[in-house]
């Protein structure tokens, strides 16, 4: 996993460009790649982590695609579920 910054999304057509050193000229990213609930989009200037592939062909013009997006209030999320305040123990899902 790296972390990556999102160049630019565009949220009606559910895909964007994200930049990190270990790719030079960017991933492609699909909105159904990204690890949220809800409407999944994403900001430029954001801060991600996401696990990529080079397929061995251009995806809309780029070598490389994330498989995995995962922006940051996701991980802060479980994070929360895993230990609410003031228990040592795992949240029990109220749902």
């Amino acid at each position: 996993m790296v972390t990556a910054i999102v160049r630019e999304w565009d949220d009606e057509g559910g895909w964007g460009v994200l930049d990190s050193p270990e790719t030079p000229g960017g991933y492609f990213g699909h909105y159904s790649h990204i690890q949220a609930n809800g409407f999944r989009a994403l900001s430029p200037g954001q801060q991600v982590d996401l696990t990529w592939e080079a397929p061995g062909f251009k995806q809309d013009g780029y070598n490389f695609r994330a498989v995995s997006i995962v922006p940051p209030d996701i991980h802060n999320w479980h994070q929360q579920r895993r230990t609410p305040t003031g228990s040592s123990g795992p949240a029990t899902p109220r749902w």
